[in-house]
């Protein structure tokens, strides 16, 4: 992975809130639709997006994992999966 920023740091992210979310009907190929997507924030006020296992509401607590979203063109995606809590 590349970043162009002048400087980043790692964090420990643990439990964080759904602060919004949508649902992808025409998702990337390697994906069957429909596949619900969300911004979670975490405590310090970082956000990140991601998928989720289950279509939540927002204010739903969830727990994000590391994973391998799709596979396509002979390259494999991975980020953010969120599970509720």
């Amino acid at each position: 992975m590349h970043c162009r920023a002048s400087s980043v740091e790692a964090v420990e992210l643990g439990e964080g809130v759904v602060v919004t979310h949508t649902v992808l009907r025409v998702p990337p190929p390697g994906l069957t639709p429909p596949v619900p997507i969300a911004i979670v924030e975490f405590e310090g006020g970082v956000r990140a997006l991601g998928q989720l296992t289950e279509p939540l509401e927002t204010g739903a607590r969830v727990v994000p994992e590391w994973a391998t979203l799709r596979e396509a063109g002979g390259k494999v995606y991975e980020g953010f999966r969120f599970r509720p809590r």
